[in-house]
């Protein structure tokens, strides 16, 4: 799982921007914590410490940073992520993309399928003893990335 992740956003290169949102902001400030980090350097305390970056990075950013989240997640059974919990909240939104708010557009519409295919494959371990039916958060979860899948395969 951790190989397809790294292999999947393996292209990303680091921005120089990492957000444009104000200074003095919880999400300016722990968004700016990243900088000219590595993505493979970041750790689960990173993002336990700075968990208002996954809203504030600019959309490169969101996508250059978004493996170390995932994969620190899945090495943090015990330690719950709050953007972690994040992302999956983001997800959670709808299938109709209509109904894709700006941010959530510029973000995960410049990722590649096989980087969201990484994700829902992340959603899989993430959800693994989770209710699956339909209606659940496991389903729209992956009715969304679906929907995404398909809007950048165009």
């Amino acid at each position: 799982m951790k190989l397809k992740i790294a292999s999947a956003f393996g292209h990303r290169h680091r921005p120089t921007i990492v957000t444009s949102v104000a200074q003095n902001s919880t999400l300016g400030e722990d968004s700016r914590h990243f900088k000219g980090k590595d993505w493979t350097q970041v750790t689960a305390l990173d993002w336990a410490e700075h968990s208002d970056a996954f809203f504030g990075f600019a959309p490169a950013a969101f996508a250059y940073f978004l493996p170390s989240l995932l994969i620190t997640s899945l090495d943090t059974h015990n330690m719950p992520l709050i953007a972690a919990d994040a992302l999956v909240a983001t997800l959670d939104t709808s299938a109709d993309p209509d109904l894709w708010d700006d941010w959530f557009r510029d973000r995960f519409l410049r990722l590649t399928s096989a980087e969201l295919r990484a994700i829902e494959d992340w959603s899989e371990v993430r959800f693994a003893l989770a209710e699956r039916g339909i209606g659940t958060e496991y389903a729209r979860v992956q009715n969304t990335i679906e929907m995404l899948i398909l809007t950048v395969e165009g």
